[in-house]
């Protein structure tokens, strides 16, 4: 049938790299549609057991550090970074789309709602939702935050590799860590200057992710606002019926196109929810 749904998704499909895709489970996606906005993740909660999280700084060789002392300001620079990670930095990870495969079963795999394990692993095994977002209009909204709020922030696309050579960006000075001891709050100053290197790396088995992410360092912000920048949702292939009904209840998203996606054998695609 040729409604709202598949004249958008074609429009989505065609210009795919414009787009964001946020996978939910039934629980978050529904607060988030409720809510039109995203909830930031502390770094220290994602599921990477060893993505940067400021854990792998070190001290600089510099003879006025006594034998005696490395350990101590060893054990103070991670205990001051991890609180500092588990309290400021928080993040917005979305998926990208990649370009088509000349051969694939299903037709739409290089899309960025069609990522099965991410449906699996941040989805519910399929009973969430994909949020998709206007990449755009997703940054203008965290622009305006930023401003408005007057904190720092990124957004950008993870750099996948296995360089994490530790180069000025990790090393942390006698003088520097003096600095802390005495309560100065020098990390601000250093996650300005080498946040792709903290942030924006992780190793190469992440990479079938293919993670875009938005990054901001304050205490007291938790949301941004998805008002203006959602295009579209993609049902999982395991939502109930119940949970489509209610999200297509909401009244500010009816006018959003809504899909689902179907399986059938090793073949998938989306049908008009």
């Amino acid at each position: 049938m040729e409604n709202l749904e598949e004249l958008s998704f074609t429009r989505i499909s065609d210009n795919h790299k414009n787009y964001l895709f946020c996978y939910k489970s039934e629980k978050a996606s529904l607060y988030s549609l409720v809510s039109k906005s995203l909830r930031f993740s502390p770094i220290g909660t994602l599921n990477d057991p060893i993505e940067n999280t400021l854990q792998t700084f070190f001290l600089d060789t510099d003879t006025r550090f006594q034998r005696n002392q490395i350990s101590e300001y060893t054990s103070l620079l991670k205990t001051l970074t991890k609180k500092y990670c588990d309290t400021f930095i928080k993040v917005l990870c979305f998926t990208l789309g990649t370009d088509p495969e000349p051969q694939t079963l299903i037709p739409q795999s290089h899309m960025g709602y069609m990522r099965f394990s991410m449906w699996s692993q941040y989805a519910d095994l399929g009973k969430g939702i994909c949020i998709i977002l206007d990449k755009s209009k997703l940054e203008k909204e965290l622009v305006n935050l930023l401003r408005k709020e007057n904190i720092f922030g990124k957004s950008g696309q993870i750099n996948y590799t296995e360089d994490f050579t530790h180069n000025m960006a990790f090393r942390f000075t006698y003088d520097e860590i003096h600095s802390l001891e005495v309560g100065n709050n020098i990390l601000k100053s250093k996650i300005q200057k080498y946040y792709k290197e903290y942030f924006f790396k992780k190793r190469k088995d992440w990479s079938n992710e293919n993670e875009y992410r938005c990054l901001i360092v304050s205490d007291r912000i938790q949301y941004l606002d998805i008002n203006h920048s959602i295009a579209g949702i993609v049902f999982g292939y395991n939502s109930s019926k119940e949970f489509i009904s209610l999200v297509n209840s909401l009244d500010h998203f009816k006018k959003v196109p809504k899909v689902k996606i179907m399986l059938q054998g090793y073949h998938a695609y989306i049908e008009g929810s």
